[in-house]
């Protein structure tokens, strides 16, 4: 287990006040545009649940611990946790949905 006081890699460590700041930010403007759309479909819905279960899980650890808990090692990569994981599958959901979205316009349809 790490404890991790920045952000990802370890990058802005000992900046926790200003993580919880840009995370409570990033959580707002995450509601904010899924409010205004509310026509998603369930693949939407999916990936932007991901998105906000793991800002919010790790912003709660860094409000409560004042840190990140990280247990996964997979020796191939730095130690990540289960939120770091779905913020990366939500986002990587996100990038094929755009992708998928710019080939039908080019192609026209």
């Amino acid at each position: 287990m790490i404890f991790n006081k920045g952000a990802a890699f370890g990058i802005l460590k000992g900046y926790s006040t200003f993580l919880i700041y840009i995370g409570a930010i990033f959580i707002i403007f995450l509601f904010f545009i899924l409010n205004k759309n509310r026509q998603r479909s369930i693949w939407d819905n999916i990936i932007f649940g991901l998105i906000l279960g793991g800002a919010i899980s790790n912003m709660w650890d860094r409000i409560a611990y004042g840190f990140v808990i990280d247990y996964i090692d997979i020796r191939i990569w730095p130690i990540f946790n289960l939120s770091d994981m779905c913020i990366c599958v939500g986002v990587i959901g996100l990038i094929l949905k755009s992708l998928k979205k710019s080939e039908k316009n080019s192609l026209g349809i």
